[in-house]
């Protein structure tokens, strides 16, 4: 038991209670322990209960938790042990008859102390198991004259159980009255002579019962055929009922006959000597179930030979039933018993999972004790597993410690100071009590467990403090509550004594507080240099026992934290409009509080605050205010009040300036500055044919106030002077003076994924001069109404039913006309509607073009004398381009965009396929590259080659990112003229401010969907969702992808392997030069002498960066990440984070964002960067030199592209194009 002085004292100023001497828990009964537990007993179920004493204060080291020392070779543990009470119980059912635990008892000293208990669990045998019969079934042959006495047959059980509960008696039912049992061993003898003729079977059941409590039993059915008197039943040689045979555990002989194993019948046939022997499998392993051993026989002989290895632990006795049967199928039976011995053929084991350390106290006297080990031996008898221990006689820290060879408790054998050392090696031996029988050597099984114990701390030391004075300079008065001033630190050359820190004095107002664990001092509350400049704190360090104190000196800096204070002046003024008043229209004044002295420079720099009005008003530093530009009082842009607000900063304005504003009325004086202008609407309609009379009552109005304003004189005078602003427009109005004509239209409809709602889609036309006669006619069906479509018989506007079937309707009308200048007449009209079905796909593979100075009307309708219109024209230019039928293009997009406010500027969607559809990215590409030769054909101007509403920087995200999103409907756009009506997919390009827009993810190249997210992808297809992830090149060919989106954060990342220095990597940007969209922004990633160089423009100048550090064309591949922001652009290589490596540069401003909607071109360009560099004023130009080597895993965002669609690979160099193997 450790002998350990307590010192316990009060902490100054607390009233806790502070221990001095950490004492180790300590198992006091551990040898006594002497446990058990029932085998198969529920989980849960009470083991036992441990107990260690700490002589600690509960709350400094005398609390103590309980933990098993995992063995080495346990899966899952057997049992469950309470932490805070030492109870442990089962966890699983146990089958073996012992069970070792090591119990370890842990303090909440610092440091932690253990101690560590062995303890054998013994498991109680119960009665579990019923008596097992080693044959299926009995059924032996008997002569008719067998003598009384003689054996019959022998039946034989085993029981798995363990004692008692193992032991069987045997016993008869339903006997016939001529046997008898012998109930110890089986044998059934005959009892009296057999009075039955031969063939007379008798049957009866036998029963083994255990002797357990209660007793368990099995039944079986025995069956004893008679036979003829003559035949006589084989009999074994030489022997009885049973034999013993008697082997070591370690017997290994498997060729010879075991000793006593030997076994002779005859026949007792006197023709015939042939016996057949078997030796009985029984239903355990005890009776042979896994053929431990063999049977071999020569003629009238057997031999038992071993079949597999012994093991006394596991099985030490078997019984064998050794049988012999003759041609009359008479048989004999004789039991052989096998005992197996123990031998020493285990090796002692420290079954740890953890090598467990001891502990001890510095300055323990002599015999204190440090730990217990304990080896097991699972050999079956004490004669083999009694383990002793030493310590190794060549252990360098012998003479220090000393082991109890009986129980393995190790004590000191002298005092320790932790400071010479802190922790000690040894070696145990651990050996049991008999020659090996694995070494032949004559020495016992040895086992060696090498540790520490390590030296435990006591606090002998006190802190110091590194400084006695510590000094914090500049401690903002705004200084954040929980800011860190200082940190002080004492050290305490003991490790068991934790240093605590608190304030004892000079913390003036509770001003700061101190972690009285790390020491740092931190604000608490609000400092104000005004009320308190400086603070001297004293500090303690406080180890439980001794302490140290140390001064603190935190100094306060004055910071601006008072706004300027104006002084009163008139701030309600009044001035003539439109008039620059000379001088000051109002002086301000104002002060700094933080400056004392109001007679000092106070720094304050005035401002007119609203942007609107600072290209009329200024302010000077004396605070005078004077007008730029003359104000208006009168409407639209004027106003009789305006509100000014003047801004004051103090410090001049600089960044940590504070501001106060005040409000300046300025009242104007209206003067006559407006002529009246009409308020009425227009035009006014006079019809035609009418005579003459009056038209209308003229209305005007007058922005000056009413001293200036009505009444009002009006005349009609062409020459009139500058008092007239405005023309007075009379339109000549139509009157249904004409008879209509027979018409004939056509209307083309693209129905979305065949998802069109109904739909209204033109209107039924007649051939009528008259312009306003629409409410004088009436539509009807001239054969009966449609399944497909429904008609408005007073407008003539018909629907398109939902569900139609594509295809071509011709729709045949009746319109009848009456009006008071024509008489009442009918005419015929024919509507021409072709449906075609539009899949998605077309649509999300479609290129678009913005045209100007054109409306969705001019551009569906027929040119003039019936020529084609724009729109075909477009789509048999594309046929052309694209060496496709006519048939395969779509122009199924007109209309005029919500997001441009332009009614001139018309987006146009196209696709084309054969098979597949088309990528866009190859579609805009080839148009734009012919985009003259178009604009030329249609008469028209491109405006924007692939429609993208983020191109122009901030228009619709002012500082956030910006993605585009085709928006798609299956409610149609519908664009009507008078013979020719179209009506095609609203897909509409929508600017979000974002750049994470949420995709569906589709399994490409033939994988398969598993769950939400994932693919399983055919082999060769490596990306997430069955992406082809590389692509090679031979210095000709290239490859698009899609634009990248104006991102504030974005990356681009690919894998290289060069097989030149040189070549254009990737490259993405405008295709051509367009005056009137004026954006040059691009990127361009290329080698240049084997190292990677970065071009980079948003719009206002050009800017590179390149690597030097590490050169690409070593035939290795290499990984390059693009980075950019609105403040920085970035390269890197292969992850290098030296700063060697650093390759980073800013981009030019203003401009914020890489805004491009060209294709993200790969390995080479389809245009010539050069030229093009010259027209966009680029500083820096990118090469047009095709890359050569192997490209894997180009990614924008994470988002991998696929290299599969050869559609978008340069078709002519596609030859020169492989993919990367």
């Amino acid at each position: 038991m450790l002998m350990l002085r307590e010192l316990l004292t009060v902490a100054p100023g607390t009233t806790r209670l502070v221990i001095q001497d950490n004492h180790k828990p300590v198992f006091t009964n551990c040898s006594t322990y002497q446990p058990t537990v029932k085998e198969e007993q529920d989980p849960g179920t009470y083991v036992f209960t441990v107990t260690a004493v700490d002589k600690d204060p509960p709350e400094s080291g005398g609390t103590v938790t309980y933990t098993f020392v995992e063995k080495r070779d346990e899966k899952t543990p057997k049992f469950n042990i309470d932490p805070n009470t030492g109870r442990f119980d089962r966890d699983e059912p146990i089958r073996e008859k012992e069970e070792y635990l090591v119990v370890r008892a842990t303090d909440n000293g610092r440091p932690q102390l253990d101690d560590v208990c062995n303890i054998k669990v013994v498991i109680e045998d119960i009665n579990d198991n019923s008596p097992v019969f080693d044959k299926v079934t009995y059924l032996e042959s008997v002569p008719q004259d067998l003598a009384v006495g003689r054996e019959v047959m022998r039946i034989s059980a085993t029981d798995i159980d363990d004692g008692n509960n193992s032991r069987v008696a045997y016993s008869l039912e339903r006997n016939p009255g001529y046997f008898r049992i012998d109930s110890n061993n089986g044998v059934i003898f005959l009892d009296k002579p057999i009075d039955m003729d031969p063939g007379h079977k008798f049957t009866m059941t036998g029963r083994a019962e255990d002797s357990g409590s209660p007793p368990r039993m099995t039944e079986i059915e025995l069956e004893v055929l008679v036979v003829e008197s003559h035949k006589k039943a084989p009999t074994f040689v030489d022997g009885g009922a049973t034999w013993d045979i008697t082997l070591p555990e370690n017997y290994s002989n498997y060729t010879a006959a075991l000793p006593n194993g030997v076994f002779k019948a005859v026949s007792n046939v006197p023709e015939d000597s042939e016996v057949i022997f078997t030796l009985v499998s029984g239903a355990t392993e005890q009776t042979n179930k896994l053929g431990t051993f063999i049977l071999e026989t020569k003629g009238d002989t057997a031999f038992i030979k071993l079949g597999s290895a012994l093991d006394y632990e596991t099985i030490n006795e078997y019984t064998l039933t050794l049988g012999v049967r003759n041609k009359h199928k008479l048989a004999a039976e004789t039991s052989i018993n096998v005992f197996v011995t123990d031998v020493n053929d285990h090796i002692p084991s420290f079954n740890f999972k953890e090598v467990p350390e001891g502990i001890v106290l510095e300055n323990e006297p002599p015999g204190t004790p440090v730990m217990q080990v304990r080896a097991i031996d699972i050999d079956g008898t004490s004669a083999n597993n009694i383990v002793s221990y030493k310590l190794d006689e060549n252990s360098k820290h012998r003479d220090l410690f000393q082991i109890d060879k009986d129980t393995g408790n190790i004590t000191t054998l002298r005092e320790f100071d932790r400071e010479e050392n802190n922790r000690y090696q040894i070696k145990v031996i651990a050996y049991d009590n008999s020659p090996s029988a694995l070494k032949n050597n004559g020495e016992p099984n040895t086992a060696e467990l090498s540790f520490w114990i390590n030296i435990g701390d006591k606090n002998d030391n006190p802190p110091v403090f590194t400084q006695k004075i510590y000094v914090a300079e500049e401690i903002p008065e705004n200084a954040n509550t929980n800011a860190l001033v200082t940190e002080v630190k004492a050290l305490d050359k003991d490790t068991a004594s934790p240093v605590t820190y608190d304030i004892l004095e000079g913390n003036v107002g509770d001003a700061f507080y101190i972690e009285n664990t790390t020491g740092k001092i931190r604000v608490k509350n609000q400092l104000d240099y005004e009320s308190i400049t400086a603070y001297t704190l004293t500090v303690r360090a406080f180890d439980g026992k001794y302490n140290d104190t140390a001064k603190v000196e935190i100094k306060i800096a004055n910071v601006n934290d008072n706004p300027p204070v104006f002084l009163k002046f008139n701030n309600n003024i009044t001035i003539q409009e439109e008039m620059i008043v000379e001088g000051c229209i109002a002086n301000l004044e104002a002060y700094d509080p933080d400056i004392q002295d109001r007679s000092a420079p106070q720094h304050i720099q005035f401002d007119v605050v609203k942007e609107d009005q600072k290209a009329l008003l200024s302010i000077d530093e004396q605070g005078c205010l004077r007008l730029i530009k003359p104000l208006d009082r009168d409407p639209p842009n004027g106003s009789p009040v305006w509100q000014v607000l003047i801004a004051a900063n103090d410090e001049d304005g600089g960044p940590s300036s504070l501001q106060s504003t005040a409000e300046l009325i300025i009242i104007l004086e209206d003067i006559n500055d407006n002529a009246p202008i009409l308020d009425m609407v227009q035009p006014v309609v006079w019809r035609e044919n009418q005579p003459p009379g009056k038209i209308t009552t003229l209305k005007a109005k007058d922005y000056d106030s009413e001293a200036n304003g009505a009444p009002f004189k009006f005349r009609i005078d062409d020459s009139a002077g500058p008092e007239i602003t405005n023309n007075f427009a009379i339109r000549n109005g139509d009157e249904n003076d004409n008879p209509m004509k027979p018409g004939q239209s056509n209307i083309f409809v693209y129905n979305y994924k065949g998802e069109a709602p109904d739909t209204e889609v033109g209107r039924v036309y007649v051939e009528d001069p008259d312009d306003w006669d629409l409410p004088d006619k009436y539509f009807v069906w001239k054969n009966g109404n449609h399944p497909n479509f429904d008609l408005n018989s007073n407008t003539g506007m018909i629907t398109m039913l939902s569900h139609i079937p594509d295809g071509t309707y011709i729709l045949e009308f009746t319109v009848t006309e009456e009006a008071p200048l024509i008489p009442r007449h009918s005419v015929d009209a024919i509507v021409n509607i072709t449906i075609k079905v539009i899949p998605e796909e077309a649509v999300d593979k479609s290129g678009s073009i913005r045209f100007a100075g054109i409306t969705a009307p001019e551009f569906v309708a027929p040119g003039p004398n019936g020529s084609p219109s724009k729109q075909e024209l477009l789509r048999w230019r594309l046929a052309s381009l694209l060496n496709v039928s006519v048939e395969n293009v779509d122009v199924f997009t007109v209309l005029h965009s919500p997001h441009n406010t332009n009614g001139t500027q018309l987006d146009v969607r196209y696709s084309a396929h054969g098979s597949p559809y088309r990528q866009p990215e190859k579609l805009n590409n080839l148009l734009a590259a012919h985009q003259e030769e178009i604009e030329q054909e249609l008469g028209l101007t491109i405006l924007m080659v692939n429609i993208d509403e983020c191109l122009m920087e901030k228009v619709f995200c002012e500082t956030e990112s910006c993605t585009n999103f085709l928006n798609k409907s299956n409610v149609p756009y519908a664009v009507y003229t008078n013979t020719s009506s179209f009506v095609g997919v609203r897909a509409v390009v929508d600017p979000l401010c974002n750049c994470k827009v949420k995709e569906r993810p589709i399994c490409l190249n033939g994988g398969t969907p598993i769950g939400p997210f994932n693919c399983e992808c055919i082999d060769g297809f490596e990306g997430p969702y069955c992406e082809l992830i590389s692509i090679g090149f031979h210095g000709k060919g290239w490859a698009l992808y899609p634009p990248l989106s104006a991102c504030e954060e974005a990356r681009v990342s690919l894998e290289v392997t060069p097989y030149t220095e040189d070549g254009l990597i990737l490259y993405v940007g405008p295709l051509r030069y367009n005056p009137a969209l004026h954006v040059q922004d691009f990127m361009s990633l290329e080698l240049r002498s084997g190292f990677p160089r970065l071009l980079m423009d948003y719009g206002t100048g050009t800017v590179f960066v390149e690597n030097k550090q590490i050169k690409l064309s070593d035939n290795k591949p290499h990984h390059i990440d693009v980075i950019w922001s609105k403040t920085s652009i970035e390269l890197k290589v292969d992850n290098c984070q030296m700063s060697s490596c650093l390759a980073l540069t800013t981009p030019q401003g203003p401009n914020e964002f890489l805004n491009v909607n060209g294709p993200v071109q790969l390995g080479g360009t389809t245009i010539d960067l050069l030229s093009l560099s010259k027209l966009m004023n680029w500083t820096h130009v990118p090469t047009s030199e095709g890359f050569s080597g192997c490209i894997r895993n180009l990614t924008f965002n994470e988002k991998i592209n696929n290299n599969s669609d050869t559609n978008n690979l340069d078709i002519e160099k596609q030859l020169r194009i492989r993919l990367c193997i």
